[in-house]
């Protein structure tokens, strides 16, 4: 009979181990991961609104103090006593502004002609201006008057009646130019026609200041809903200009002390407060200027809960021309 192999048992098979997370570890790590998301996003926003804080605070700092720079050099030369100051109100302000200056080099009395250098002579400067001349503009021209004291001396006042023109045959050279640095057919002089005869006593060598009726006040601007400090020019034809921001934004306007964007008072010699009246303004010695600057942060999602930044400038100009 064939010999029987031993029967022996099948062996036994290991268990197979898969490596994962269980449901309760799975949980645990999204738990994990939305703690430290959350922490950085707080961290990452909290960056963004100090930045965007910051930039407000500096760009509202920056606007008042433009007004503060501008203001002052604009009003200090202006004369109360001669009339300058047209209109005065708690934000706004009309007065006649110096742009310019120039030394006459030929005068046509009779004719109501002044002639001057052009302002790129080759040697030295005797005309000077930051914007050119126009119709309508106001001419302070230096009379020494009939004797050779300052007794009588003053500056009469005209009117130019069309925009300024130019001549090549007129101040051909020495004092005022260079015969041939200077020569009239490469810089022509300037001839301003005034509303009515140069007094006799006006003569070569006397100054002219350049002036233009202009109105600073506090305006609301249709297309973004907020308060600038605004500058427009007075036309020949009368009418004003279309207004300019020139700084800003600023708070709205409001007739409650203290809160308004822009403030301006009024004093004499002696600190008192003058009036809106043309005997009042030629009393004018001292404007007090307050701009209160806002920002705008409060106009978005991402603003700071405490609200935009405010901030306020007084300033204190005194008048040099009150006599």
């Amino acid at each position: 009979m064939p010999r029987q192999q031993p029967v022996t048992a099948a062996p036994r098979r290991r268990a197979e181990t898969r490596a994962g997370l269980t449901l309760v570890e799975l949980l645990a790590a999204i738990v994990l991961f939305g703690i430290v998301a959350g922490t950085i996003m707080t961290l990452v926003t909290r960056q963004q609104r100090y930045y965007a804080g910051a930039t407000e605070v500096m760009d509202v700092r920056g606007q008042i103090r433009e007004a503060a720079s501008l203001l002052p050099i604009d009003l200090r030369g202006t004369s109360s006593i001669g009339g300058d100051i047209m209109f005065v109100s708690d934000s706004a302000m009309e007065f006649r502004a110096t742009y310019g200056t120039a030394v006459v080099c030929r005068v046509d009395g009779p004719n109501a002609v002044l002639d001057v250098l052009p302002p790129n002579l080759a040697r030295h400067t005797l005309t000077s201006w930051y914007t050119a001349p126009a119709a309508g503009d106001t001419l302070f021209v230096f009379d020494e008057g009939p004797t050779q004291g300052a007794q009588d001396d003053f500056w009469g006042t005209y009117r130019l009646v069309v925009d300024p023109g130019t001549r090549t045959d007129v101040c051909l050279g020495a004092p005022y130019a260079d015969p041939v640095l200077d020569a009239p057919a490469l810089k022509p002089r300037w001839r301003f026609t005034a509303d009515r005869p140069i007094s006799a006593t006006v003569v070569p060598g006397a100054v002219i200041r350049f002036t233009r009726r202009v109105k600073y006040s506090l305006y609301h601007s249709p297309t973004d809903n907020l308060w600038y400090l605004g500058y427009r020019t007075r036309q020949a034809d009368g009418s004003w200009g279309n207004v300019q921001p020139v700084s800003g934004p600023y708070r709205s306007y409001s007739a409650t002390a203290g809160q308004s964007g822009l403030s301006l008072s009024y004093f004499d010699q002696n600190g008192v407060p003058v009036a809106n009246t043309e005997d009042g303004r030629k009393t004018i010695a001292r404007i007090s200027v307050t701009v209160r600057g806002q920002g705008q942060m409060g106009r978005n999602a991402a603003a700071s809960l405490k609200g935009p930044f405010r901030d306020s400038l007084s300033l204190h100009i005194a008048l040099r021309n009150r006599q």
